[in-house]
């Protein structure tokens, strides 16, 4: 996942099996980001913790979830210098009356934020405004004379 300098992005946490009613997970996150907030996926049990750079996630329910499930959805800041990564690692604590899941880690990427450019309306209006200025001050220049 790639997020320019001082935006914001958000992660999914996806969980692929069949029945998965419990799962504890904890999400080690690198220093370049910083955790904005975080929110429950499909499941309608969801508690969280963030300290240390890690954020500790468990979830539960009682239907019958199966395929590709949200798991968690977590927002973050970049705060790290344009060209630098750092790994999302994913660790599986516990997962209850289920199928076994397997973990597929994440890079972040901070890519440098884009230069506004000047679009054809602004310099429109900054040449209209100059123009107005500059017929002001030519108004001017003529009345004291």
């Amino acid at each position: 996942m790639t997020i320019e300098e001082g935006e914001y992005a958000e992660v999914p946490i996806l969980i692929t099996g069949d029945g998965v009613k419990y799962a504890n997970l904890t999400l080690f996150v690198p220093p370049i980001v910083e955790v904005e907030e975080v929110y429950a996926g499909d499941y309608e049990n969801f508690l969280y913790n963030i300290s240390n750079g890690r954020i500790k996630m468990v979830a539960y329910t009682n239907k019958h979830l199966k395929g590709t499930v949200k798991f968690a959805v977590i927002k973050m800041k970049a705060i790290g210098r344009a060209h630098t990564a750092g790994e999302l690692r994913l660790e599986v604590n516990e997962i209850r009356n289920g199928t076994q899941i397997t973990v597929r880690n994440g890079q972040i990427l901070i890519k440098e934020r884009k230069r506004e450019e000047l679009t054809p309306v602004i310099l429109i209006a900054i040449m209209i405004i100059m123009i107005i200025l500059l017929m002001m001050l030519w108004k001017k220049k003529s009345i004291k004379k």
